[in-house]
């Protein structure tokens, strides 16, 4: 079975869209989240649009859901957003 792709819309300044991709294996092995604008402003994406999180990453487990990713990328544009 080929890994799901699930595409995520944040309505924030500026607007966010994230691309989740849910592995075969998933929830043992976490899924891939990409930020697919360029210029988000966000720290912990990489340049290739990669969305680095300790929770996405290493302290991913197979108690992790889709609801988990939404709230570290919420999370994320909340506080690196309004941080001036």
């Amino acid at each position: 079975m080929d890994p799901a792709t699930i595409i995520i819309f944040f309505n924030s300044t500026p607007p966010l869209l994230f691309s989740v991709s849910v592995p075969r294996f998933y929830p043992h092995s976490q899924p891939i989240v990409k930020c697919l604008d360029k210029n988000s402003g966000l720290n912990n994406v990489m340049s290739d649009g990669t969305v680095l999180h300790r929770n996405l990453c290493e302290n991913w487990t197979a108690l992790g859901t889709l609801s988990t990713v939404i709230e570290v990328l919420r999370e994320s544009i909340v506080v690196e957003l309004h941080e001036f």
